[in-house]
């Protein structure tokens, strides 16, 4: 099976370094997901800081979920540029994630996606440095609206895992694999972001 990816560069004064959000939907000629993923971000911007500038892209990748293979491209439209707020106070590399649920089981459990939103403005916090609930409500109707909108297509993608793998290089080696997302849920603990390879 073929999905297709986007990929959102993060750049700004809140980014060290390069910065990427992926999105995967099953919808191979999925006109309006550059849209979609960018009314997502507009809704979360708000709470955001640094200038962040996420730059959505109007196409991206089609890929075989099973081995990872770049196997074409595709084109949509409603893309473009959401950029946070440039005032006011954060702290490099703080914020909030957004986990993707599933119901399937895939490789013996429900794969998980996340999107990190960082960095956040100092007042997107409560005093005890959580997420107030208003907060956690907003990001996750802003997440909920864009799975609805995907209409059942977007989903988490399990990468394929090579024979020898693992904390003891004792794994058997698994074919990748996309499963739906079903819902999402947003944690009150800030998330402390570095670096990822997505």
């Amino acid at each position: 099976m073929t999905i297709a990816r986007l990929r959102v560069s993060l750049t700004g004064a809140g980014i060290v370094g390069p910065g990427v959000m992926t999105f995967y939907t099953r919808n191979l000629t999925p006109a309006g997901f550059p849209g979609q993923v960018k009314a997502f971000l507009t809704s979360c911007q708000p709470a955001m800081a640094g200038g962040v500038v996420m730059d959505v892209p109007n196409g991206g990748d089609t890929i075989d979920e099973a081995n990872g293979t770049l196997v074409g491209g595709w084109t949509g439209t409603g893309g473009g540029q959401v950029t946070a707020p440039t005032t006011g106070t954060y702290s490099l590399g703080n914020g909030a994630r957004i986990e993707w649920l599933t119901s399937a089981v895939f490789g013996g459990h429900h794969p998980r996606g996340r999107t990190f939103l960082v960095p956040l403005l100092a007042a997107a916090f409560d005093g005890n440095g959580r997420l107030p609930a208003s907060q956690v409500a907003s990001f996750k109707t802003a997440a909920d609206t864009l799975i609805s909108a995907a209409g059942g297509d977007l989903v988490v993608w399990a990468r394929p895992r090579p024979a020898g793998s693992g904390k003891f290089g004792n794994l058997p080696a698994r074919a990748g694999g996309a499963v739906v997302i079903t819902g999402s849920s947003v944690p009150s603990t800030p998330t402390s972001l570095r670096s990822r390879r997505r």
